[in-house]
């Protein structure tokens, strides 16, 4: 049994995308309030009142989704404005119109272009790297989503979780796991509430660094936060198996059946394997007979074989017997009625042996047939029918495995008519 973790995606998965920064009119409002620079410098970074107008107005639009309206508005506006300043805010307020029509890419080549132009407040050039950062993952660019988000987190003064978590997911798409890891610990250390894909991608990374232990303790925290998902019971279970703790892996599985997570055959047959395995092949066989009785497992092949060999483990042979003829009915080759008429065989039942070989020849028995025909003959030599038991035999002769022994057997026949 092996754990498998998909690639995480945390696309639209994250659900602060967008909500960290200030719109560009907040960002506007502070620049006009901010009286801390010089009278030149502050009348160059000034929007004039004519274009804080149109941009609130703007705003608006975008608010109320007038798209068609907001963009005939801002192109209009993106030609009257002169100053570098006053452009770059149109810009910002494009991309944040295409980031409302879900146009990312128009997105990115706006704000790009905003910040291209060098004369943005820091806070709100900030702001906008964030955003640029996460239209990035959006679009999976994820080396320009690293290149953004690491100066972005060695300027910030205290860079937020959110900021350590987009880059610890671009590192994972790219694979790059050892750099991922640390990231996306920080982003859980430093959040008050960890959301839960967060934990999910911590543990992604870690298993594939193969840091089982690690897993087990992430997994651990996920189960107190998360105790009724069933899908981190299961894979604690899986990852103790990866650690060889088969005992702390059947503790884990049997918690989560009284728990009541299992909903479907492969969640109790992985139980009783395990069980099995463990050397408590009983529990093993009960477990599996109370879900075909309750209708919890699939009445199938694999399941009565499964339950054949966990009776047959058990020392309880006619349980095994009973089991494998369930089995043996549900398949459509009679491989399985051989190796029941080896058990009567075995039990000395021979007309049940017959019966069980007839029913294998009427289906396909793929694996050594000529196996099969010495048995039968060995039954009806048992059965003192020397026709019968000699026209099985010579049928066994045609097989190279059982050839030597049943010429022996053919020879015992004639010796036994003299």
């Amino acid at each position: 049994m092996t754990i498998r973790f998909e690639t995480i995606l945390l696309l639209f998965g994250l659900v602060f995308l967008f909500e960290q920064s200030d719109s560009p009119l907040i960002a506007i409002a502070h620049a006009h309030e901010s009286d801390s620079s010089s009278k030149e410098d502050k009348k160059a970074r000034t929007l004039s009142p004519h274009t804080y107008r149109k941009l609130d107005e703007i705003q608006t639009l975008i608010t109320k989704e007038n798209y068609p309206e907001a963009a005939r508005k801002l192109q209009k506006l993106l030609f009257s404005v002169k100053r570098s300043y006053e452009k770059a805010y149109v810009l910002g307020n494009y991309a944040y119109l295409y980031m409302s029509l879900k146009d990312y890419t128009r997105a990115i080549k706006h704000f790009n272009a905003a910040l291209e132009l060098k004369v943005l407040p820091e806070s709100t050039q900030k702001n906008m790297l964030f955003n640029l950062a996460q239209l990035y993952i959006i679009t999976e660019q994820y080396d320009q989503v690293i290149d953004t988000m690491k100066p972005w987190i060695a300027h910030a003064e205290k860079p937020n979780c959110d900021a350590y978590i987009i880059l610890g997911n671009a590192l994972t798409q790219l694979g790059r796991y050892h750099e991922a890891l640390e990231p996306v610990k920080m982003a859980i250390e430093l959040s008050e509430k960890p959301k839960e894909n967060w934990y999910q991608l911590l543990l992604a990374i870690q298993y594939q660094l193969e840091e089982y232990a690690e897993c087990v303790h992430t997994l651990g925290r996920m189960i107190c936060l998360f105790p009724n998902k069933k899908t981190y019971w299961m894979q604690l279970s899986s990852i103790y198996l990866n650690l060889k703790d088969h005992d702390r892996s059947l503790a884990i599985m049997e918690m989560a059946y009284r728990l009541n997570f299992f909903n479907n055959s492969k969640d109790f047959i992985r139980l009783a394997q395990l069980f099995m395995y463990c050397g408590i092949p009983h529990n093993a066989g009960r477990l599996l007979e109370k879900g075909l009785k309750e209708v919890r497992i699939e009445d199938s092949e694999k399941t009565w074989q499964i339950l054949s060999n966990a009776w047959a483990q058990a020392k309880e042979t006619e349980l095994a017997i009973q089991a494998l003829e369930h089995a043996a009915k549900h398949s459509d080759k009679g491989d399985l009625y051989v190796h029941l008429a080896q058990l009567k065989i075995d039990q000395e039942k021979w007309s049940e042996a017959v019966t069980a070989l007839q029913a294998a020849f009427k289906k396909n028995i793929t694996r050594r047939k000529g196996n099969a025909y010495l048995m039968l003959g060995l039954a009806y030599y048992e059965l003192k029918d020397a026709r019968k038991s000699r026209n099985a035999l010579l049928e066994a002769v045609k097989f190279k495995e059982t050839k030597k022994v049943a010429n022996h057997w053919i020879k015992q026949l004639e010796f036994d008519k003299e």
